[in-house]
């Protein structure tokens, strides 16, 4: 017989929500968080829920966004897992292997394919094209104003995305010894170190705030986030993610423009 029970204590046990950001809690197709998910956001905080920002974007590229004020966070892992902030303080990092650095830029600047690298609080583009221009407004990201980046380049750089094509990219492989690449755009990849993804990331999370994989929710919809989904008991793919998601999540909800990101908390009777 169905014990009630075990799903309350499940319900209980709750603490903290951890969300992508593009295609998960923001839609691409207004630029906008929808409503019900900002109202779900807020019976979070009401029941001192955390709500964790987890995404392939800087921390200085978060911050631009015009819905942070809004959402209130109360941590952030960024950059694919690369950094987390609590309170406004870099409490983890793991910066790319910078002989890897150095050659990504040599190609950049060879093959003219823009580049740009994510420090630890900024972030600088040598060059703009029109697929980078094109790929960036799609998350409503401002590249900024290009400018020519120092070689060999001495500075710490946590994430490197390379603007170039699948076939393009093929140019790229040979030249990392330390670190990966995950594409999240047909004109766009993210480069990290071998030991940087989302799932490692919030597993390291838990670790600062003494949380338990099953205190937690997570939720995604992109390649670069199935990591996170595989790490968590709790894992959700929303409905306009990719199949490679569905297929490792715990539970699919509907697509972010279906109230899919509120819907999800329902399902585990947060909200």
């Amino acid at each position: 017989m169905y014990d009630k029970r075990i799903e309350r204590e499940q319900i209980m046990s709750i603490k903290a929500v951890i969300t992508d950001i593009d295609g998960t809690l923001l839609s691409h197709s207004i630029m906008d968080i929808p409503k019900s998910a900002l109202e779900a956001i807020e019976i979070l905080h009401q029941k001192g829920i955390l709500l964790i920002l987890c995404s392939g974007r800087s921390y200085a590229l978060i911050k631009q966004a015009n819905f942070i004020d809004r959402v209130k966070p109360d941590g952030f892992i960024t950059m694919n897992g690369a950094q987390i902030i609590i309170d406004d303080n870099i409490v983890y990092k793991n910066p790319l292997n910078k002989d890897d650095v150095n050659r990504i830029i040599e190609l950049s600047y060879k093959e003219n394919y823009p580049l740009a690298l994510n420090e630890e609080d900024r972030g600088i583009i040598n060059m703009l094209n029109e697929q980078a221009i094109a790929s960036s407004n799609k998350c409503g990201i401002d590249l900024g104003i290009p400018s020519p980046i120092p070689f060999p380049f001495e500075n710490d750089v946590y994430q490197a995305v390379l603007f170039c094509t699948k076939e393009e990219e093929r140019n790229l492989h040979p030249l990392l010894k330390d670190s990966k690449i995950i594409r999240w755009d047909p004109y766009g990849v993210d480069i990290m170190s071998t030991t940087t993804d989302k799932g490692n990331g919030v597993k390291k999370l838990l670790k600062l705030l003494n949380l338990k994989e099953e205190e937690v929710i997570c939720l995604g919809d992109h390649n670069n986030d199935i990591e996170m989904l595989k790490a968590i008991p709790n894992s959700v793919a929303m409905g306009n993610a990719q199949e490679a998601c569905k297929q490792v999540a715990s539970y699919v909800t509907s697509d972010i423009d279906q109230d899919g990101w509120s819907n999800a908390l329902k399902h585990y009777g947060v909200i």
